[in-house]
Order: structure tokens, then sequence, then C-alpha cells
């Protein structure tokens, strides 16, 4: 474990937190669950690690439906506390892709098998959660207070992204404030993450070819324009329901 922070590193951590503040004061649950969806943090994390993009990144979207829905589980079904529920998601997350990334085998049947898996699953939750109305919500501290605390729990999971691998690159680092902010609306939340995932496995795939010819922060770029338009048009069913 390395506490040494490169320039990837502080541009994960500011742009995380700009992100996750953004997201704690809009009001509306459907843009909340946009700007939960954008991968800004995925982008920042893969280069910060510096690591090509592999059968661990992939494995790593599952991982953020089990977090944002099973805070939603424990929070909404069980009733436990939001912070309670937030941190035991969190450690799930860590726990489950610590282990996994050592022995999950890295080899290019291994991602498009995984792959294949992750798109059907995204299809199948992306058709099976139906829209729900739910509140609006705004944080009420102060902007500046809010920014200062996402600094620093963006700062120690950096801490430990070589333990994690490519499931850094998902953790859900706006997840931590989101599910907080989000907790009047978490079924929101929840069902825009198939979208992001079928966002996503293009995304991951262009990179993974791309990245042989353009390095890793070329096979990103060519990824985000087809992530793009993907989270548009799966994007439209938010605001075409009443």
């Amino acid at each position: 474990m390395t506490f040494d922070f490169g320039g990837w590193d502080y541009a994960l951590m500011l742009a995380v937190a700009v992100q996750a503040t953004v997201l704690a004061y809009v009001r509306s649950p459907r843009m909340k669950a946009i700007l939960y969806s954008i991968p800004i943090p995925f982008t920042l994390a893969s280069l910060s690690l510096g690591r090509p993009v592999d059968v661990t990144h992939v494995l790593g979207l599952p991982l953020v439906f089990l977090y944002t829905n099973g805070v939603r589980w424990l929070h909404v079904g069980l009733r436990v506390p939001i912070v309670l529920a937030i941190l035991a998601g969190a450690l799930a997350q860590c726990v489950i892709g610590a282990t996994v990334s050592h022995w999950v085998p890295v080899t290019e049947t291994a991602f498009w098998v995984a792959m294949a898996a992750v798109m059907a699953f995204s299809v199948w939750q992306y058709i099976a959660m139906p829209h729900r109305h739910e509140p609006d919500h705004r944080s009420p501290l102060p902007v500046a207070v809010k920014f200062v605390l996402i600094l620093v729990i963006i700062s120690g999971l950096v801490v430990i992204k070589e333990m994690l691998r490519g499931f850094m690159a998902f953790f859900p680092m706006v997840g931590l404030v989101a599910a907080y902010e989000a907790r009047h609306c978490l079924w929101t939340l929840g069902r825009q993450v198939p979208v992001m995932m079928l966002a996503m496995c293009p995304l991951l795939g262009i990179c993974h070819v791309a990245q042989a010819w353009w390095g890793l922060g070329g096979g990103l770029a060519a990824g985000w324009v087809v992530f793009a338009l993907a989270l548009a048009g799966l994007s439209r069913r938010l605001f075409e329901e009443a």
C-alpha cells in the first residue's frame, strides 16, 4: 500500500468532490440519477491506477448495482439508518472487490464472457425496474462543508486503490454521497444504474481493444463518445415517464 499521490489522484479527488457536491444540491431525483451515472470517477480512477482495462473493470459494474440497490434495500426495506446502510454497502464492495480481484483470471476470454453476462443482467434490470414517483430533496449543509467532507472520503479511497485493482474504478466514490443525498429517492437512483451499466459496457469494450494502439487515455476517450450517445438515449425514459 502506498501513500504517494500523483497528478491523476488529485484530479480524481477534486472531480469527484465537485460531482458529488453538485449532486447534493440538485433537487430533482431524475437529475441526481443522471449525475450519478456520469463516469467521471471511473475515468480518472482508471488513469490514476494506470492499469489496462480488463475483466476486473467489467466485474466492477455489477458491484455498483449491488451497492446502490443494497443501500436501498437496507434503508427502505429493513429500516437501517442511512449512514449505516452506506457504510455496510461500501464495506461489502471493498471486501468483494479485493477478494475477487485476486482470483479472477485476467484473460481475453474472461473479459468478453464477463461483458456478455453483465450486459444480459443490465438489460434484465433495465426492463424489470418500473418508474416510481419520489420527492425532491436538496442538501441543507453549506457547500464548503460538504466539499471538504467529500474530499476526505475520496482521499481514503485513493490510498487503497492498488488493493482493489480495476474494481477501484467503479467504487461508488460519488455513490457514498449520492446515496445519502438521494435517501428519499433511492429507487430512482438504483433504477438508473442498469442504464449506466449498459452505456459503460461499450465504453469498456472499445477501450479494451483500442488501448493496444492508442494507450489507456486514447481508449477511454474513444469509449466516452459511444458512452455519451448510449447514456443520452437510454436515459430519455426518465423524462418521458409521468
